[in-house]
C-alpha cells in the first residue's frame, strides 16, 4: 500500500492489532489477569476496565454470519423509536454480536471470569506485603502468606475456607469459618512452619473456600526448598 501512495492503518491487513486471531497473546493475558486482577481488587480499586475484553473470546467454528431477519410486530408497530428489519454486518466482539453460545472463551476470558467475580478468595503474599512473591524457602523456615477474601456482592457471604501444603512427611493443613460483610474483605494469614529434614524440592500449597452461595473457589501456588545456606 505504501508503494502505491496508500497510508496503511492498525486495521489494515492482514489482521487489525486488536484481531482475536492472535492466539499467542491469549496466555499472556491470562498471566497477566491472573497475576494482577486479584491484587487491584485487594488494594480496594472501584473500578478497573479490563479494556481489551473483546478479544478474550472467539467465534464459535462454522458461526452463520449471514443476515437474519427479524420478526415484525405488527400489532404494536406505531410507537416511537426505531424497529429493526434485520441484523446484518455486526462488529464481532461478545457483548455486540451474535448469541452469547457462539462465543468460545480463550484463556484469558477464563481468567477473566474467575478474577472478576463478586466473590474472589486466592492465595497471596505475606502480611504486609500481600503482592509479595516469597517462593525460596530452606527447612526449618516458616512459610508466611495469606488467604484473601473478598466480597463485592450486596449481601453478606460465609463460608468455610481450607488450606494445606502437602509435604513428604505429612500435610500441614488449617482451616477457618469466615463471614463478609457486602464489600468486606478478611485477609486470614498463613503461617505454615517446615520440618528440619524437609527434602529439597518444589511443594505446592493450596487452599479453597467454599461460600454459602454454593460457589467454591480454589488457588495454588508453589514453594522451592532449598538446602539452607552455611553460616
Amino acid at each position: 500500500q505504501l508503494a502505491a501512495g496508500q497510508g496503511w492503518h492498525r486495521w489494515d491487513y492482514p489482521h487489525q492489532v486488536g484481531s482475536s486471531e492472535f492466539d499467542e497473546r491469549h496466555p499472556v493475558f491470562a498471566l497477566y489477569l491472573a497475576d494482577n486482577w486479584p491484587a487491584f481488587r485487594t488494594w480496594g480499586l472501584s473500578a478497573i476496565s479490563p479494556w481489551e475484553f473483546g478479544h478474550y473470546w472467539k467465534p464459535r467454528a462454522g458461526l452463520d454470519r449471514g443476515r437474519r431477519n427479524l420478526p415484525v410486530d405488527w400489532a404494536r408497530r406505531q410507537r416511537p423509536g426505531l424497529s429493526a428489519d434485520y441484523v446484518e454486518g455486526r462488529y464481532e466482539r461478545m457483548d455486540l454480536a451474535f448469541e452469547r453460545e457462539d462465543w468460545v472463551p480463550t484463556v484469558a476470558a477464563q481468567a477473566l471470569l474467575r478474577f472478576n467475580r463478586p466473590l474472589l478468595a486466592w492465595l497471596a503474599g505475606k502480611p504486609g506485603a500481600f503482592t509479595s512473591k516469597d517462593h525460596l524457602f530452606a527447612p526449618t523456615e516458616t512459610v508466611e502468606k495469606q488467604l484473601v477474601l473478598i466480597n463485592n456482592s450486596r449481601e453478606r457471604v460465609s463460608g468455610d475456607a481450607h488450606w494445606s501444603l502437602e509435604l513428604p512427611a505429612g500435610t500441614l493443613t488449617g482451616q477457618q469459618h469466615v463471614s463478609l460483610a457486602p464489600g468486606g474483605q478478611e485477609r486470614i494469614p498463613l503461617r505454615l512452619a517446615l520440618p528440619a529434614a524437609l527434602a529439597p524440592g518444589e511443594y505446592e500449597m493450596t487452599a479453597s473456600v467454599q461460600f454459602d452461595t454454593g460457589e467454591t473457589q480454589s488457588d495454588s501456588l508453589r514453594i522451592q526448598v532449598v538446602v539452607a545456606a552455611r553460616p
